[in-house]
């Protein structure tokens, strides 16, 4: 009787024992995934950081444009007394700091945040022979190198206001991160762009 009674209680331990995994197999399966691909993602995400620490600044855009800058000489009480013209050329590069960049995980990968796009360097040079016109003879080297400082002024302006130019950096910036976060982890990384900025004002993200 004892063996059979021994032999039940064992059939219904078992039986509950298979209920119970069968219950919770599926809460268990899912946390133990959960914890792989969060371990994964943090190992990634500090591997990156490191990475990008050693790489230094960003550029995301360069932009290159030459003209013929042209200025008057004023004189008080007379007016125009000469001009200026002389050819240039102009060159800007945008991006950020990859140092500023900061990694989170997330449950679907890491979400990078940006910092605003900025200036990273920049170069105005006169490409040839400058004509002027100084019929009174007022042009001085400080006016002339006020006038070079306004012109260099103005292009540098042009890229650093302009929404277009600011977007097209950002766009470009995303895609270079993408493809060197994935050389750097070695596999394709699933990351979310946002804006850091936007982040900071409690706005929603741009992604």
């Amino acid at each position: 009787m004892r063996r059979i009674l021994k032999f039940f209680l064992r059939i219904i331990a078992l039986a509950a024992i298979i209920t119970l995994v069968i219950v919770l197999y599926p809460h268990v399966s899912e946390w133990i995934s959960s914890s792989i691909l969060d371990d994964k993602y943090e190992a990634t995400t500090v591997r990156l950081t490191q990475e990008m620490k050693k790489a230094g600044d960003l550029t995301a855009v360069r932009y290159q444009e030459t003209g013929l800058m042209e200025a008057k000489i004023d004189a008080a009480l007379v007016g125009s007394v000469g001009h200026v013209k002389a050819p240039y050329s102009y060159e800007i590069g945008l991006g950020f700091s990859l140092a500023d960049v900061v990694l989170t995980e997330t449950e679907n990968g890491i979400e990078a945040a940006l910092p605003e796009i900025r200036m990273l360097y920049d170069q105005f040079l006169i490409t040839g022979e400058p004509e002027i016109s100084d019929v009174w003879q007022m042009m001085t080297e400080q006016r002339y190198q006020k006038i070079l400082d306004d012109q260099h002024a103005q292009c540098r302006t042009k890229y650093l206001k302009q929404h277009e130019h600011v977007e097209q950096a950002w766009k470009a910036a995303c895609e270079q991160l993408q493809n060197l976060f994935s050389d750097w982890a070695g596999q394709q990384v699933n990351i979310t762009f946002v804006h850091k900025v936007n982040m900071d004002q409690g706005t929603t993200p741009t992604v």
